[in-house]
């Protein structure tokens, strides 16, 4: 986050992107070394007074973000304002790069698990279900109309989506988008059942807020998932007018694979791991000769990458780093920081892949030399955490954050630790960080069906990452079903660095 005031500015961010900040900010900025509201909300009020109106735009935080920093300022004097209109975009002025009108599209039927039809029955079952009768579901996530009508477009950098909003009815299906961005195949694909209740009313994507002014005035109940509706459309509609839980039902759905998902996030796990092995070998042939460089290993891996079958791309700005480079946690090489790969140094990769069928997310440390009793300590606690994570039978409606304990206990027992998450979800051409699934705190419980990654690590070795689905088998043990872990699209592992005494 940051904070602008009459006279300061303060970046607040955590460890991952600490020496990024240091080496980018210039004077003007200074930074906080902490991401809690508690922290940021003390800042604000020893910079300001007593009846000071703090802005924020509404469409940037969520009804949890306002909820929290509302709570804090509460009995400071201190007072919350909703500014729509940006203020950092008015300053921008005409060099803000314009919105994106890139082509929206529909995925091949060869890739889906269910049509987008489909999905609209099961979720307005659900709302028919729910004890509070939502009359409609508000569809704020990019994610969320992405999933429902199977589209994708390319409007965030390496993830497929398109700026959207939709609500959904129970006799009505609106998609709020540049209407101009539409093609006709697209709008076909979207209004083949009309007139009916499957029939999808193309909105301009301005006008979901008067779109919801006008139907809130009615007898209606809006379902909205809290966590990541922004405050923007949430401070219009009447609070009893309101159904808002942490997640929407979609949200929810989308996390549980079906058998023919399922089959497709394997397939392109399988080829992808053939590009990593790939590129392992290559890396062991000419690291050693002084040919290789940071950027010339990601064009190289990219471009493996790009030849398999039904490749949309990377899944995010591929991280390859060498020596003290690989502490950064989302360092890319550039022209000015590009190293050179030796023999004597770790090496570390975080890269992946967008396919129509599945998305990948894969990380492997390696070294050509003498790694030192440090270096192959911290990779063997780290490998160990891996295998624990991956051989867990455990019930159903566990929390990740539960299991999480047996990825960090081997780097505990040495006094070890990695300051980020050890896992998230992972989608079928979809975001390379699939919530809610996980092992974190706001996640949700694992059940069968769903796909997470494992990637307990510490930066400066090793990041070991699989794909794991809960579960294939669904193990009975006694009187209760159990759950474990099937582990799909392995690269090779370094055991070179690792103790094989510590492993037995």
């Amino acid at each position: 986050d940051a904070v602008v005031t009459l006279k300061r500015a303060a970046l607040f961010t955590d460890s991952r992107y600490w020496t990024q900040a240091e080496r980018q900010m210039d004077c003007n900025w200074e930074l906080q070394k902490s991401v809690s509201l508690s922290a940021i909300v003390s800042w604000i009020l020893q910079e300001g007074n007593s009846g000071d109106e703090i802005g924020f735009d509404p469409f940037l935080w969520s009804i949890n973000d306002w909820e929290s920093y509302n709570n804090l300022f509460q009995g400071s004097g201190r007072i919350l304002r909703s500014i729509p209109n940006n203020l950092v975009d008015a300053v921008w002025g005409s060099q803000r790069p314009p919105l994106p009108d890139n082509e929206i599209y529909a995925i091949p039927s060869d890739f889906l698990g269910n049509s987008w039809q489909e999905k609209v029955i099961k979720i307005r079952n659900q709302m028919e279900q729910h004890s509070q009768k939502p009359t409609a579901l508000l569809l704020t996530a990019l994610e969320e109309t992405a999933w429902l009508f199977n589209l994708r477009g390319q409007d965030i950098p390496y993830n497929p989506f398109f700026y959207s909003y939709g609500m959904l009815t129970k006799n009505s299906i609106s998609l709020f988008v540049n209407v101009s961005r539409i093609t006709n195949t697209v709008r076909n694909y979207l209004n083949s059942n009309c007139p009916g209740s499957t029939c999808v009313q193309i909105i301009d994507y301005d006008k979901v807020r008067e779109t919801l002014i006008d139907y809130v005035k009615g007898d209606v109940k809006v379902w909205i998932g809290s966590l990541y509706t922004n405050y923007g459309v949430y401070e219009i509609i009447p609070k009893d007018k309101l159904l808002s839980e942490i997640y929407s039902p979609i949200m929810i759905t989308k996390s549980v694979k079906n058998d023919r998902e399922q089959q497709l996030l394997k397939d392109c796990h399988i080829r992808d791991a053939v590009a990593v092995i790939e590129y392992l070998v290559w890396l062991e042939k000419n690291v050693p000769t002084n040919t290789v460089t940071e950027l010339s290993g990601t064009h190289f891996v990219d471009g493996l990458r790009a030849k398999q079958a039904y490749s949309k791309g990377p899944r995010f700005e591929t991280i390859s780093a060498g020596g003290l480079n690989a502490a950064l946690a989302h360092y890319s090489p550039t022209n000015e920081t590009n190293r050179l790969l030796t023999v004597k140094e770790m090496y570390l990769v975080d890269s992946g892949g967008q396919y129509l069928d599945g998305t990948t997310d894969i990380t492997r440390t390696v070294h050509w030399g003498n790694p030192t009793a440090f270096e192959k300590e911290a990779y063997t606690r780290v490998l160990m955490g891996n295998i624990e994570l991956s051989r867990l039978v455990f019930p159903p409606q566990t929390s990740g954050r539960v299991l999480e304990a047996f990825a960090r206990q081997a780097l505990w027992e040495a006094g070890l630790n990695y300051g980020h998450g050890t896992g998230h979800g992972i989608g079928n051409f979809f975001a390379v960080h699939e919530w809610p699934v996980g092992f974190q705190s706001n996640n949700i419980a694992l059940t069968k069906g769903m796909f997470s990654s494992i990637e307990n690590k510490n930066h400066f070795i090793l990041v070991i990452e699989k794909r794991v689905g809960k579960d294939e088998t669904c193990q009975q043990r006694g009187p209760k079903c159990l759950f474990s872990a099937y582990v799909f699209g392995n690269a090779k592992t370094e055991y070179s660095l690792s103790y094989e005494d510590q492993m037995q």
